[in-house]
């Protein structure tokens, strides 16, 4: 009798599911297929806007998915690999700036850097934010908490024996890196990459706030259906803009089988030497400035009275 409800419990909740993906995956697919026009297509290609925005687009979200990885692995390398202490209170920050919408992070770069920023006028940098540097800083502060989580997963469950005996035969952390560590994280790390590849190159927000003349596809696909209302050629620019996520997703599946990697629960934590630690502290403490400061920056400007001419603190936009 157990057997028989936990069975039809099972089939009730793969019903769901199934309803879910249908619900929201596959009718708005339909329906943005439904509008879609030979004309619409032939329009898109033929002209030179989308060639120029596809450019854009793979360079910038290319450079931003690298320094993206780059950051993620450090994080998560000291999380895990260091001795550092508020490891907690650290990984707090560095989520949230996954849980601000993207469009609110070009606008943080604005408020902080832009020609009347509060940083620019302090001290009087002019930084030229708007335009491709701007849509990289953009990307990066909204896609680098996912590939954090991702890696700081990875690396939470790895085998530290390995590393042990590789330390009692004599082999340098060079070539640990290269004959362990990078093994091991081949294929999480390709993973991590499609994904936050397909993150960046997808989001229209940090490209609309901050990127000025500089276009991108999922821009163009904002300006075709909101400014101009020509849903058919929205959808095309929205069917181009697929392609990164069913990449993304591909990858995901042929990187399930991963029988070949030691996933070991550790509980021990490695101490790490002054200088590693002291690194480590560096890098948790500025990459969690730099994800606070838009959102102190928000908080700043919701009880400035005028900003940028007049700062006074009021309660004034409050009520």
């Amino acid at each position: 009798m157990t057997q028989v409800k936990k069975r039809t419990t099972s089939a009730v909740f793969k019903l769901c599911l199934i309803a879910v993906l249908v619900g929201l995956v596959i009718v708005p697919l339909v329906n943005m297929l439904a509008v879609l026009r030979l004309q619409d297509i032939t329009t898109v290609f033929s002209g030179t806007k989308l060639w120029s925005a596809l450019g854009n687009t793979v360079l910038l979200t290319l450079a931003a998915t690298v320094i993206v990885l780059l950051i993620a692995y450090g994080l998560a390398f000291s999380m895990q690999r260091t001795g550092i202490r508020f490891k907690s209170v650290f990984s707090l920050i560095l989520i949230l700036p996954m849980l601000i919408p993207s469009i609110s992070h070009g606008m943080g770069l604005i408020i902080l850097f832009g020609n009347n920023g509060l940083i620019t006028r302090l001290l009087g940098l002019k930084i030229g934010i708007y335009g491709p540097l701007g849509i990289i800083l953009g990307s990066v502060m909204y896609a680098f908490p996912v590939a954090f989580i991702m890696l700081n997963d990875v690396l939470r469950y790895e085998d530290l024996s390995v590393y042990q005996a590789a330390e009692v035969l004599g082999i340098s952390k060079k070539q640990q890196f290269w004959r362990i560590t990078l093994p091991y994280i081949r294929r999480p790390l390709i993973a991590t990459a499609f994904s936050t590849f397909s993150l960046i190159a997808t989001d229209y927000g940090v490209p609309l706030m901050i990127g000025g003349t500089t276009k991108t596809v999922a821009r163009l696909m904002y300006d075709e259906v909101i400014g101009q209302l020509q849903f058919g050629r929205g959808c095309v620019y929205g069917i181009i803009l697929l392609i990164p996520a069913i990449l993304a997703f591909i990858t995901d599946v042929l990187n399930k089988d991963r029988a070949g990697m030691s996933f070991v629960k550790r509980d021990d934590i490695e101490q790490g030497t002054r200088l590693k630690n002291t690194v480590a502290y560096v890098i948790c403490v500025l990459v969690a400035v730099v994800a606070l400061l838009p959102i102190v920056a928000f908080l700043l400007l919701a009880f400035a009275e005028n900003y940028p001419t007049d700062m006074t603190l009021t309660l004034d936009n409050v009520i």
